[in-house]
């Protein structure tokens, strides 16, 4: 297996970062604005341990056992954890207890659950958006974007705090511009409509960043480009 050093990690972090730092120039907007979240699927303990030590301050995990189990192997005390992967109702109470934030929220009753599970500081919660209306994928369809944020709203023990989306992969810039735009005017009107203070974007992946920060995103979630190819299980 290959030996990853501090180096490579902070390496990594630099090329990202200078993505981010050129794509918010371009935007007029603030680097401090954009969160960096690495999406540690498949990756090891130890690498994602030295990507902390090299300044990384937000993992994502898109599956419970994995993540937990990274979490006991890590002992930074400082890193803000998010669940990214899709929601059993059977493990909303696992989430609640290991997460800071949960980005993939799809129906009232998985926030319904977290409200009522959910036993320590205010768990912040995204609503993922089905934007391209693709059946295989998870999500709210925009016409019931608003409507369930004002019902997620009204929640103890959570914070409603805007949207998720992962759509469909494009190659034009215009083009992948496009769903990001759909998911900004869905939490403005959302504000709008129903008096709310959304104020996060988790969008944009490794091939599409860029755009994601164009339209507003708040988060990014980069895995194989901040890490590197992913451990496969052969």
């Amino acid at each position: 297996m290959l030996i990853r050093n501090i180096d490579y990690a902070s390496k990594q972090l630099n090329k990202i970062r200078n993505r981010i730092s050129a794509a918010v120039q371009s935007a007029s907007r603030e680097e401090s604005e954009v969160t960096l979240i690495g999406a540690a699927k498949k990756q090891s303990a130890g690498l994602c341990d030295e990507f902390c030590r090299a300044g990384l301050r937000a993992i994502g995990e898109n599956f419970l056992q994995e993540g937990v189990a990274r979490q006991q192997a890590m002992t930074q005390q400082d890193i803000q954890w998010h669940y990214i992967g899709r929601i059993q109702s059977n493990k909303t109470r696992p989430i609640a207890q290991h997460f800071d934030w949960v980005h993939s929220v799809d129906r009232l009753k998985i926030a319904q659950r977290f409200s009522a599970q959910n036993e320590g500081q205010e768990l912040q919660l995204l609503i993922q958006l089905n934007v391209d209306d693709e059946t295989t994928k998870a999500g709210v369809e925009l016409s019931k974007a608003a409507e369930l944020c004002a019902q997620i709203a009204e929640l103890n023990e959570v914070q409603l705090r805007g949207f998720m989306v992962i759509p469909q992969p494009q190659s034009e810039f215009s083009e992948q511009r496009k769903p990001f735009a759909l998911a900004r005017e869905a939490l403005e009107q959302a504000n709008q409509r129903y008096g709310l203070n959304l104020d996060s974007l988790s969008m944009g992946m490794s091939n599409d960043l860029e755009a994601a920060i164009a339209e507003g995103s708040t988060m990014l979630r980069i895995g194989t480009d901040l890490f590197g190819p992913r451990i496969t299980d052969e």
